[in-house]
């Protein structure tokens, strides 16, 4: 009987611990599959891999599964400058990357293994900005969990710029075919203008008419002025008429354009002319006028409202664009900002097209005119805006050596 007992307890304590033995087994796996193994980070500089990854001439970086950069190459390096020897952090605190989602976009891929790719504009070692196509690939490890990400950068500055080159040649190739459309109808529709108006001033003057009558032809007759005023404009972009240039100094019709292009606004004028400016070679009517439908355009902008033009007259001895450097120059720079309402990024590209404007009384012909002039005098025109807080344009005309030897060589012919 006792050895039936005692045979009976061992049984027990033997399934006791075998079934704790399993549980602890049981566990001792479970925690080992859950275990996350992320992959060991090569000593790239001593591998084949390292020494291909550090010599590729793309930006390249590897992030580890907590999102902490744990190698960059050459390339990487030299982007993102002295960013790079703290490029997690410079990332949390937005110095490289324009769109704050960049940076969480780019962690989530180590992190959380989500791949992503996109553009992005990042501020390089020499302050500019650059365009970058970005890739996040994600790393797993053999559980399949997130173990990292190589993020890779590619520079698409230089294809931008050359694509946004080839818009505005096409966009300047129907503009000029554009102006001869509207040369023809502004000739035709001036000639009707000039008999209307002929007819409406002898029919004002004929003789005593009843005051309404006179009223109605008064107003017709300023309507008529009107438009003939919008074909001149017309005829002059069609026309494209080559200017009459002579040695000018820009401080001597910069003052008296830009009043003119005030008149009737509340905006305030303020002028930053350079003593020393240079002088260019330059038909001063012209001039006057591309002065005159800037500030206009900047007083119409700001509207009702109270706000200030400024413009800036400098000589600029280097000129860049984009992400392309500084390249040696010989221009004077004319300056011309609003603190108005900005325009947006979209419509940038088009504010040169004649008829478009985003006024409800504008023609779209004064900016289009602009552009025709300056183009004609052997300059060019780039604008910068912000919604929200205004707009810049800057003229550039090519500068004279002196206008002493621009003198001397003109009394010698």
């Amino acid at each position: 009987m006792i050895s039936s007992v005692l045979i009976l307890l061992a049984q027990s304590v033997s399934w006791g611990l075998i079934g704790a033995l399993s549980l602890f087994f049981w566990k001792q796996r479970r925690e080992e599959m859950n275990k996350v193994s992320p992959i060991p980070i090569p000593s790239f500089e001593n591998t084949d891999l390292g020494a291909a990854l550090a010599s590729t001439e793309e930006a390249l970086s590897f992030q580890d599964a907590n999102g902490c950069t744990r190698f960059q190459n050459a390339a990487h390096t030299a982007l993102f400058g002295k960013n790079a020897v703290n490029f997690d952090e410079a990332c949390q605190h937005g110095r490289i990357f324009k769109q704050p989602e960049t940076a969480a976009r780019l962690t989530a891929a180590s992190t959380a293994g989500q791949s992503w790719h996109g553009e992005v504009e990042v501020a390089a070692v020499d302050g500019h900005t650059v365009a970058l196509e970005a890739h996040a690939l994600p790393v797993r490890n053999p559980q399949g969990r997130p173990a990292g990400a190589f993020l890779l950068f590619h520079d698409v500055s230089t294809q931008r710029e050359l694509d946004q080159q080839r818009e505005r040649e096409s966009r300047f190739e129907r503009l000029d075919s554009l102006g001869q459309m509207a040369g023809g109808l502004a000739h035709d529709f001036n000639t009707y203008l000039t008999v209307m108006l002929g007819f409406l001033d002898a029919a004002r003057t004929s003789g005593p008419l009843p005051p309404k009558i006179a009223t109605w032809l008064e107003q017709a007759e300023r309507t008529g002025w009107r438009a003939r005023e919008l074909t001149q404009e017309m005829l002059e972009f069609a026309r494209g008429s080559e200017p009459a240039k002579s040695p000018l100094c820009m401080t001597d019709v910069i003052e008296e354009s830009a009043q003119m292009g005030v008149q009737g606004s509340t905006a305030q004028l303020k002028l930053h002319l350079a003593e020393d400016a240079r002088h260019t070679e330059a038909d001063p009517r012209q001039i006057r006028q591309v002065i005159t439908n800037l500030v206009r355009n900047a007083a119409q902008a700001i509207g009702s409202r109270e706000g200030t033009i400024e413009l800036r007259l400098e000589n600029r001895l280097q000129v860049s664009g984009g992400s392309a450097p500084p390249i040696p120059a010989d221009f004077i720079c004319l300056t011309i900002s609003d603190n108005g309402p900005g325009i947006a990024a979209d419509l940038l590209p088009r504010i040169f097209e004649p008829f478009y404007t985003t006024k409800s009384r504008g023609t779209g012909l004064g900016l289009a005119i602009t552009h025709n002039i300056v183009k004609r005098h052997g300059g060019f025109i780039r604008v910068k805006s912000e919604l929200g807080v205004g707009t810049s344009f800057e003229v550039f005309l090519p500068a004279l050596a002196t206008v002493k030897t621009t003198q001397t060589a003109a009394a010698a012919a």
